[in-house]
């Protein structure tokens, strides 16, 4: 379960890597934001849900 918890960890990284350039890094949006919301709250219930 918890190589299943760094594996969206790593798709979230790549993710933010490949948003950030093209967005620049204050120029997050409202929409980017609640997208990471959305990702750290997933993240954290599989880290519940593993029951590390």
């Amino acid at each position: 379960m918890v190589s299943r918890f760094w594996l969206i960890l790593f798709l979230a990284i790549v993710v933010v890597r490949i948003v950030v350039p093209r967005f620049g890094y204050f120029r997050l949006s409202v929409v980017e934001y609640r997208l990471f919301i959305v990702l750290v709250s997933i993240i954290q219930y599989i880290a519940k849900s593993s029951s590390i």
